[in-house]
């Protein structure tokens, strides 16, 4: 099953770690930078997010 990670390019560099090391346990994982975001990337970036989350659905029908 495809995973997806994200994160906003303003977010805490712990985050980054995070992402990081579940992105090496994960077999199916994706990591999605938000450019511009923080934390709330779904609330103050939701077109960005939503593109990534259409792309991982794209992939998971396949």
């Amino acid at each position: 099953m495809p995973c997806l990670l994200i994160e906003g390019d303003q977010t805490a560099d712990i985050i980054d770690a995070v992402n990081a090391s579940l992105a090496r346990r994960l077999p199916n994982a994706r990591r999605a930078i938000i450019a511009g975001a923080g934390h709330m990337s779904p609330i103050t970036h939701p077109g960005a997010v939503a593109q990534e989350i259409a792309a991982l659905l794209e992939v998971a029908e396949e």
